[in-house]
This record gives structure tokens, C-alpha cells and sequence, in this order.
């Protein structure tokens, strides 16, 4: 229902064991924003905000790169180059990119944690942009 489907038409059993069987897995690791400054200094890692544009108008953590979701497959040479630090506003959205990246063979790490944390734990951001 997350996804808006309210009436599957079917569904898959058996589990990622079953379905890729014969297929290599992979991970990345996953942080919350109180772990990004230890983890940025360990990794020399580049923040990737994938929040809509008006978000990242609306304040943004300093010296993070900015490439909206929706436009990420189009914009892969617009993402730098080394360990991508993929953040969003909830986790959810940074999720999708970073699994996008990791199949396109980037070293990411997830940020799976509310944006309206940074705030709260001191983190380096933008103000928001006067109306």
C-alpha cells in the first residue's frame, strides 16, 4: 500500500533466497544522522542530498551535493566522484537512490534517519532561503 498498489494481482513467495538463487548479493552500510560526521571523516565520504528541489531551498547540510531522486538516472555523471553518503528527508527516498547507485557500482552508505534531526544534533546546514 506504501507504493499505491491497494490491490496486488499477485505476489512472490519464497523469499530473496529463492529469488536470486544464483545471483551475488550486496550491501551497503546504513547510518543515522547522529554517525555522519564520525563516518564522513572515516570514509572521506560526499554527502548526496536527494531531497526535491524546494526542500533543498528550504535549508540543506553544508557542503552536500544536490541531485533530486527523480533525476538521478539521468544525472549519474552529475554525482561526484568517491563514497556517496545518501540522505534524504525520512530514509525512504535515499534508500531507492542508494540502491541505484550501488547497481551502478558507486561505495555508498544510506542515512536512514528524519532530515529534522540535523537541527537538533548540531549539524552544519544552510538557512532556509527568505520567501
Amino acid at each position: 500500500m506504501r507504493i499505491g498498489i491497494e490491490r496486488p494481482a499477485g505476489g512472490a513467495d519464497g523469499g530473496p533466497d529463492t529469488w536470486g538463487a544464483d545471483q551475488e548479493r550486496s550491501s551497503y552500510p546504513v547510518i543515522e544522522f547522529d554517525q555522519l560526521t564520525e563516518h564522513r571523516a572515516e570514509h572521506d565520504g560526499v554527502v548526496l542530498d536527494v531531497r526535491r528541489d524546494d526542500e533543498w531551498a528550504d535549508g540543506h547540510l553544508v557542503d552536500a551535493a544536490h541531485v533530486p531522486i527523480h533525476q538521478l538516472l539521468d544525472r549519474l555523471d552529475d554525482v561526484p566522484d568517491g563514497h556517496l553518503i545518501v540522505h534524504c528527508a525520512s530514509g525512504f527516498r535515499a534508500s531507492i537512490a542508494a540502491a541505484l547507485l550501488a547497481r551502478a557500482g558507486r561505495d555508498v552508505t544510506l542515512i536512514d534517519d528524519d532530515y529534522d534531526r540535523v537541527d537538533e544534533l548540531g549539524l552544519d546546514t544552510t538557512a532556509a532561503e527568505p520567501d
